[in-house]
């Protein structure tokens, strides 16, 4: 063996030593898996190389740290327990295979960068799955799950068969929701690390860091923080319970925001534009008082209480929207 191939055997031995993924090859012997079939134009570049290659035939194997791009094609991947991926056109993945060695325990983990997945994961197995997006982690084991990533790292799951456990956003503490049967989300992360969710189907419970549970349907959507403190409903209506001493449960209606407090404590407010509707319908009720000769003039704006909770649902905004001066 030439002096430069046993430097670079030592190289690679030093990374593994160290901890970093062993290097793919594209006819590895040691495959974490195998592309079965595949139909148009498919890529793969191997962890050690900068470099796509469009693949020529099936039965390419894939090593841990290789990454998969189907252009104007598809391909199947399929793994040595029996689980299949079924990547799309137009999608970028990496596959990637961890040990722990403390434990022994080994981690699939599928990268999604863009693009539609569809998997099914062999139950049974030691082998733990996750998939990874730009905005959610998504851990299965025995299931049949799809995956959709937008250009813009908008997230789109669905849970065909079994249970997924969705960590949404980055971050230590990070929102998580368990997808059943035919429930499906879409989750996107902003700059600020804001995540939006917004229900597709079915009916979950969102659970935040502080413990503030979020009921999200395909009727609703929200934008929220990570630890749940700040909750802005953005569609429909949303049944929201906060966790601590004085835990409540109410119902807010799209364009209102919650803030959450470490007590559970909860405060609403309405959009930007309906204060001003408030205080001229709280005005009207104080001179209708005045008018009848009931109440105290110097009652304070109702809309001005101090109440753990301060908000307006639909049908009284509608109320006073008719009633307002400013809409005869």
């Amino acid at each position: 063996m030439s002096f430069y191939k046993k430097l670079c055997v030592s190289a690679v031995a030093v990374f593994v030593a160290i901890g970093f993924v062993t290097a793919g090859s594209l006819y590895a012997d040691d495959a974490s898996a195998v592309i079965s079939s595949y139909d148009g134009k498919v890529l793969v570049k191997t962890v050690d190389s900068d470099k796509w290659v469009e693949i020529k035939r099936s039965d390419v194997k894939l090593g841990s740290g290789d990454s998969i791009k189907t252009e104007n094609g598809t391909a199947d991947i399929v793994y040595p327990d029996g689980s299949i991926l079924k990547i799309k056109d137009h999608s970028v993945t990496t596959i990637t295979d961890l040990k722990d060695e403390s434990s022994g325990q080994v981690t699939r983990r599928i990268k999604l960068f863009v693009g539609d997945m569809w998997a099914k994961i062999t139950p049974g197995t030691s082998t733990k799955t996750e998939f990874v997006t730009p905005s959610a982690v998504a851990a299965v084991k025995g299931t049949t799950v799809s995956l959709s990533v937008l250009a813009d790292g908008t997230v789109q799951i669905l849970t065909e068969e079994g249970l997924v456990l969705v960590e949404l956003g980055a971050g230590d503490s990070r929102p998580n929701v368990s997808l059943g049967d035919g429930d499906s989300i879409q989750v996107s992360v902003d700059a600020n690390g804001n995540v939006s969710i917004e229900g597709l189907s079915g009916d979950v419970d969102v659970v935040m860091a502080n413990g503030t549970t979020i009921a999200i349907n395909p009727t609703n959507a929200v934008e929220t923080d990570a630890t749940g403190s700040t909750i802005a409903v953005t569609k429909g209506s949303v049944v929201v319970t906060s966790s601590g001493r004085y835990s409540e449960t109410h119902t807010f209606e799209a364009g209102m925001t919650v803030t959450i407090d470490d007590s559970g404590s909860m405060k609403a407010a309405l959009p930007s534009q309906l204060p001003p509707v408030r205080n001229a319908a709280a005005q009207a009720a104080q001179n209708a008082q005045k008018k009848t000769g009931g109440g105290d003039a110097n009652q304070p704006d109702p809309s001005q209480t101090n109440n753990s909770l301060n908000f307006l649902n639909k049908k009284q905004i509608q109320e006073i929207l008719e009633d307002s001066p400013s809409n005869p």
